[in-house]
Order: C-alpha cells, then sequence, then structure tokens
C-alpha cells in the first residue's frame, strides 16, 4: 500500500517532466494538466476536504499574484531604462570597465545578481538582469540560463535573510547559518559554472573558459569569503556584503589588470554603447531601487490572509514588483516622460506578464496540493510527505541537498522548499540520530541551488525578454551545473 501511494504522490511530478521533455505540448498546457492530475488525485484518491482543496488553490493564486507583481514591476521598470536611453549609457559604463564579455557577465550576474537576490530574492536577479545581458549581445536563452546558474549561491540569504528567518521559523536555528555558510564555500566555483554555459557563444570553449579561469576563480572566492564572515554574525546580511565587498575588490583587479583575461573576447550583435546620460543618472534608477528594497524589509506593511487552518498567505504591500513600480514612478517624474508613452508602455508590459500568471498559478496549485493533501477522509499523508519518505536512510546527509533543491525546482523559492520540507528533513534527523543543525543547513544550501532549475524563475526571466516555450532549452543549460553543484554538496555532507 505504501509503494502504491509513493507512486501516486509522485505521479504529478512524473506527468509534468514528462511533458516538459516531451515537448510537444507548451509550458502552460504543461502545467495546468499537471494541476488537474493533482487535483483529481486530491479529491478522488486522498479524498482530501472540499474547504482544503479551495484554500490552496486560493494560496496558488495569492502567490501567482506576487510573482505577477514581480514581472509586471520589472519588465515595467527595465522598460522605461530602455526608453530612456539609460540602458545604453550603462553598456558604455560597463565596457570602460571592461570590453571582455565573461568579464561584464560575471561582474552582472555574480556580484550586482548577488546583491539584488541579497536584498529582494523572489527571482528577481534574472528578471533585472536577463535583459542587461541581451544588451550586450547575449541570446535570449542564454541571458535568461547565465544568471539563474549564479543565482544560487547567494539564495540561501536571500530577501535580508527570509529562507532562513521565515523558512526555518518552526525550528531552533542556531548554528544553522554559519553552518550553511561554511558548506557553501565550494559555492566559489560558481563562476566558472557561469563561463561553462557562457562559452557555447566560442569557437573554440577550452580557451574561452581557460582564458577567464584566474578571474572566475578570484571572483568566487571574492564573494565567498566575505559572505562567510558575515555568515558569523548573522544570516540577514551575508549575501549583500559578499556581493557588495566582492565587486570591488573584482573592479579593483580589473583596474590593476590582476587575473583578467589574457585575450578580450567580443560578441557580434551586441548593441551600440552610447554616453547619453552620466554615470550619476544612470545609476540613480538602481540605487533608488535598492535603497527601497532594503527599506522595504526593515518597515513591512502586510495582510495575511488566512484561507483555512495552516493555510495562509502574507501579502507584502512592499513587495518587489510594488517595489519596481514606485522606482519606476520616480524616474517618470525625475526624467519627465509623457502620459501616452506611459500608458503604452503599462499595456506591453501587462500582455507581456500575463501567460507567465497562469504557468505560476498551475505550478503553484499543484504545490499546494501537494503539500496540503494530508486534510482528507483517508487518513493519508500529504503526497509531498509520502514522497519525502525516500531520505529515511543513512545517505539522509547526501540526500538532503537535493531534497531541498527538488521543492525549489517546483515551488520556485527557497523560503518555501524550507518551510515544506525543513519538517521533513528535521524529523528524519531526529529519528536517526544525526545532527540536525547539519542536516538542516545542507537542505538549506540545496533549496539555493535549486533555484537554477526553478521552474517560475525561468518563466519570470523569459517573460522580461520576451522568451516564450525555450523552459527546456533553458533547463539543458543549466541542468548540469547544478546537478555537480548538488553533488558536491551532498558528498561535503556524508563526510561531515
Amino acid at each position: 500500500m505504501q509503494n502504491y501511494l509513493f507512486v501516486l504522490s509522485l505521479f504529478p511530478l512524473i506527468i509534468l517532466v514528462g511533458l516538459l521533455v516531451s515537448r510537444k505540448l507548451s509550458i502552460l498546457v504543461s502545467t495546468a494538466i499537471t494541476a488537474i492530475v493533482t487535483l483529481f488525485l486530491s479529491f478522488i484518491i486522498w479524498r482530501m476536504d472540499t474547504q482544503f482543496i479551495v484554500a490552496s488553490s486560493a494560496k496558488s493564486v495569492s502567490i501567482a499574484f506576487d510573482i505577477f507583481t514581480i514581472i509586471f514591476g520589472a519588465t515595467f521598470f527595465w522598460q522605461f531604462l530602455e526608453n530612456g536611453g539609460i540602458v545604453r549609457s550603462m553598456r558604455f559604463y560597463l565596457r570602460s570597465v571592461s570590453s571582455d564579455i565573461r568579464v561584464q557577465t560575471i561582474l552582472l550576474v555574480w556580484f550586482f545578481g548577488g546583491l539584488i537576490e541579497g536584498v529582494a530574492g523572489f527571482g528577481t536577479p534574472a528578471a533585472i538582469i536577463a535583459p542587461m545581458l541581451v544588451g550586450i549581445g547575449l541570446s535570449p536563452i542564454l541571458a535568461v540560463a547565465v544568471p539563474l546558474v549564479a543565482n544560487s549561491t547567494a539564495v540561501i540569504f536571500g530577501a535580508v535573510g527570509t529562507p532562513v528567518r521565515v523558512g526555518f521559523s518552526s525550528f531552533p536555528i542556531e548554528g544553522v547559518a554559519a553552518t550553511a555558510a561554511a558548506i557553501n564555500t565550494v559555492g566559489f566555483i560558481v563562476p566558472i559554472f557561469i563561463l561553462f554555459v557562457l562559452s557555447s557563444i566560442a569557437q573554440n570553449r577550452r580557451l574561452f573558459i581557460t582564458d577567464a579561469l584566474p578571474f572566475a576563480l578570484f571572483s568566487g572566492i571574492a564573494f565567498v569569503v566575505p559572505y562567510i564572515i558575515a555568515a558569523q554574525f548573522g544570516y540577514e546580511f551575508p549575501s549583500i556584503i559578499g556581493a557588495v565587498v566582492g565587486m570591488s575588490l573584482a573592479v579593483i583587479c580589473i583596474k590593476k589588470k590582476l587575473f583578467v583575461p589574457k585575450y578580450e573576447h567580443h560578441i557580434h550583435g551586441a548593441q551600440e554603447a552610447t554616453k547619453e546620460h552620466s554615470i550619476r543618472k544612470v545609476m540613480f534608477p538602481y540605487i533608488l531601487l535598492v535603497f527601497l528594497l532594503i527599506g522595504a524589509k526593515f518597515f513591512p506593511i502586510s495582510y495575511t490572509a488566512l484561507f483555512a487552518e495552516g493555510i495562509s498567505h502574507t501579502f507584502n504591500l512592499l513587495n518587489p514588483g510594488f517595489i519596481f513600480i514606485i522606482s519606476t514612478l520616480g524616474m517618470v517624474l525625475v526624467y519627465k516622460h509623457r502620459v501616452p508613452t506611459i500608458i503604452k508602455t503599462v499595456s506591453i508590459v501587462i500582455t507581456k506578464a500575463i501567460r507567465p500568471f497562469f504557468v505560476i498559478l498551475f505550478i503553484s496549485m499543484t504545490t499546494q496540493l501537494m503539500m496540503h493533501t494530508n486534510h482528507n477522509t483517508s487518513t493519508y499523508q500529504s503526497m509531498m510527505h509520502t514522497v519525502s519518505t525516500i531520505i529515511h536512510n543513512s545517505l539522509l546527509p547526501f540526500m538532503a541537498p537535493f531534497l531541498g533543491a527538488f521543492g525549489s525546482f517546483i515551488a520556485g523559492s527557497a523560503t518555501v522548499s524550507n518551510l515544506v520540507l525543513g519538517t521533513v528533513v528535521y524529523d528524519a534527523a531526529h529519528s536517526l540520530g544525526m545532527n540536525v543543525t547539519m542536516l538542516l543547513a545542507l537542505q538549506l544550501v540545496g533549496a539555493g541551488i535549486g533555484n537554477m532549475i526553478a521552474i517560475s524563475n525561468i518563466v519570470t526571466a523569459e517573460a522580461v525578454v520576451g522568451l516564450h516555450g525555450k523552459e527546456m532549452s533553458v533547463l539543458k543549460k543549466v541542468i548540469l551545473p547544478c546537478i555537480i553543484y548538488l553533488f558536491l554538496v551532498g558528498l561535503i555532507g556524508l563526510v561531515q
């Protein structure tokens, strides 16, 4: 009976992956079918209480709305940067630091992306940086894949520590942050993964990678060392400190010609870079954005809606999407954009964001139903709990990171992964007599790595660059770095 329930619990995920791999149906249709199958299993097999089916659906709509605002806000923000010539000027100043595509990309996705993750989280780094990468000449698919690979190490302390503060709110977390940071020392190799994915643009991929390897290694160490040190004092700022200190060191090295590639690699098709604005005017939108994002974390304005016992959603009135919109309105006032332009831009942005909204809605519905199917008259455990029973063995230290990544893959959030699966790891560690702090740290690191392949993050970034239906092409580029990273973390877990 247990094996029968395990297979049925896994069935929605098998359906989703199978439909995505077959590529015969769009991700919108694939996720809709998966949600319907999950709903059928919840109602017929698990005999889930109708009240909790409705509550899970309401929670799904709420999550989808949150991400919709991020997609809308990020696209709205970027559109005005593009229209106002800020982007062209930004490319000019970026090239004044280095005209090498590898150096530019690492600066953008590893350091700047790490800063945005540390401040905002929730898929915003790729949403902001993907169009920037298109601007410097990358294809839309690469422009989505590369920031996803980079958005991993910083995630465990993303959004000012939300994955730890909220994700593990039910557990004693003393020592978890410092342990996770120490385990995540292996994250220094992520810039090498970035080079590996980026090398598809080069004719000689080996030379492309080896020539920039010193800079990639230095960039990894420059981020990770201050990141680890900061984690000894708390979980709110390691990613922010790692990004700021690391980028400062990287720029100094570039100016001093240290660790930089011997041969500069340029890319055909890069858009024109012109100095239309001063550096102060170029930086103003980003400084305003980061300032408001940080302020929103310390002065939250929120409302919690309770849909059913144990199922609620907190609407943050200053979530990253709204901050994007506020920052854009600040640009509108400063740069004096015309009202017809604003209306036209809003219309375009809404059109881009509608499809991702429904994709994320169906993914969220699948996840929420799998989580809450324990509210039933069949006495079965939830689908999610049943699937997770596979980890109750001596290989738990190796499997914990993979479980965390699995949670991020389907939920699109390290925080949600920790909320849902942290209890599973906590209980398993206790029952097996293992170090709970170490196991939670391993799961936390895995959840961060899983952001590379989180479907909602992929869909969000695709929407901002105007790309649709290329989810499998993106996944193919990021899956190998993700597996290698998880494998290394899992080995650290076994050794410990």
